[in-house]
């Protein structure tokens, strides 16, 4: 299962950069079916569990937690700031990591080497953005007026994932 997490967490650092470099992101269906398992987790878990992990480190169990929070599932209240305080928490980089280019001399310029910052995360943004918008079309009672749009997308990792997450979430209200 670690192995598991860790290959994600990989293809979620790839799939960051992407979305930073590109401002534009399509994540396919199993990536997304495979990710939506911080939905499962944040509905088959009790509140007070996913917390305990969260403030321990789990950034699985924080943005498990943040859907708790946000859309008050288990009897919780409603808390958008505390969803919004563990998803930044689960998205902060671990580290940065900097890289050299060279930039070749041009008539004005001599050559240089370039450094490039970038930001290694355990789970990435684009991961979480992934996750939030399948939790926001599983919230509301009836299914969202675009879903087949939606679905064609790969949102929450297809039809039958979202139909059992569906039907989960308003177990859990």
């Amino acid at each position: 299962m670690k192995r598991i997490r860790q290959t994600l967490a990989g293809l979620g650092i790839l799939l960051g950069l992407g979305a930073g470099l590109t401002g534009c992101l399509t994540v396919p269906p199993a990536t997304q079916l495979a990710w939506s398992s911080d939905i499962d987790l944040a509905l088959r878990s009790s509140p007070d569990t996913l917390r305990t992990l969260a403030d321990h480190g789990d950034r699985h169990a924080a943005v498990a937690y943040a859907i708790v929070l946000r859309y008050g599932l288990h009897g919780m209240p409603v808390d958008t700031a505390g969803a919004d305080h563990y998803v930044a928490r689960a998205t902060a980089p671990v580290r940065y990591q900097t890289s050299f280019i060279w930039i070749s001399a041009t008539k004005k310029t001599p050559g240089h080497m370039m450094p490039i910052t970038t930001a290694i995360y355990d789970y990435s943004p684009a991961q979480a953005r992934v996750v939030a918008n399948c939790a926001a079309i599983l919230a509301p009672e009836g299914d969202p007026a675009d879903l087949d749009a939606k679905i064609e997308k790969g949102v929450c990792g297809g039809i039958d994932n979202y139909r059992r997450l569906k039907r989960q979430w308003h177990e859990s209200r």
